[in-house]
């Protein structure tokens, strides 16, 4: 006896067809619906970060290098391995020096271009502390946050001197906000984020 699937299998066939094609679109709804909820708080972080930037760059080159700043350029003015030299015996973290003998080349020797990437680091803080403070808290708590650091007078002369210092704090606030993640939601991948962040600092 022969059997004929053609009628039953075709609407399987059919419904396995769409099934990408429905996941996308579902994708798509829930994408736009969380950028519809989340737009003002997108727009007011926005507004917030600028800020951070405008008040961190203005007149960044425009003072000279004080004592430990001509440290920092001394430090790194001869590439990454005589930066990490020189700061053996150091107490401050060496990752700053490093990084700054790599872009050294690119930016210059100036006082702009040895301060741009504190300030860029303390542009990015404001960033990582509202993340930190919504996760932990809300939305609110970490506009808060991010807002006050925004216009922290102490932050704001970290991220203009050519030290480590800002870029201690960034990774300080990294630390925290992907600690707490790990605690809210524990993966391996946040754990070993957490492990990543926190040598970084040493």
């Amino acid at each position: 006896m022969e059997t004929d699937f053609s009628e039953s299998e075709a609407p399987e066939a059919e419904n396995t067809a769409t099934q990408p094609a429905g996941d996308m679109s579902t994708a798509v709804q829930r994408f736009s619906a969380y950028l519809r909820s989340s737009w003002p708080w997108v727009a007011l972080v926005t507004v917030i970060v600028a800020v951070a930037c405008v008040l961190r760059f203005w007149e960044l080159g425009q003072h000279s290098l004080w004592l430990d700043e001509l440290f920092s350029a001394n430090a790194t003015a001869s590439g990454p391995f005589a930066a990490i030299r020189i700061t053996a015996g150091d107490t401050n973290p060496p990752l700053y020096y490093v990084l700054q003998a790599v872009i050294g080349p690119f930016l210059g020797r100036g006082e702009w271009a040895l301060r741009a990437m504190p300030a860029l680091a303390g542009v990015l803080s404001t960033v990582v502390i509202y993340l930190a403070g919504r996760d932990l808290f809300d939305r609110p708590t970490g506009a808060w946050a991010a807002s006050l650091f925004a216009v922290s007078a102490l932050g704001i002369q970290y991220a203009q001197e050519a030290r480590m210092y800002s870029l201690l704090l960034l990774f300080a606030a990294l630390a925290l906000w992907t600690f707490a993640r790990l605690v809210l939601s524990p993966t391996p991948l946040r754990a070993a984020a957490l492990g990543v962040v926190l040598a970084a600092m040493a």
